[in-house]
């Protein structure tokens, strides 16, 4: 699976969440609720980072989501 490029506009808002991540991985899973987005970042040495701003992640989340569509989306940020 080849990653997308990380588009310019949202590149700003996934620094701010993420300033050291080179890949994203968004994910949508089906439970028993529905589909639930989860919002994976790693950095250049393929370690997992957390959000240095948790309460922007479900923005970020839902702009990623309408630019590159559903399923399991993986995008190069760096």
């Amino acid at each position: 699976m080849e990653p997308s490029k990380l588009c310019a506009e949202l590149k700003p808002a996934l620094k701010r969440v993420f300033p050291t991540a080179a890949k994203v991985i968004l994910h949508a899973k089906m439970t028993t609720y529905g589909i639930e987005d989860h919002l994976y970042a790693y950095d250049h040495l393929d370690r997992p980072l957390l959000p240095l701003r948790p309460l922007e992640m479900p923005e970020l989340q839902d702009a990623l989501r309408e630019k590159y569509g559903g399923g399991y989306v993986m995008i190069q940020a760096a």
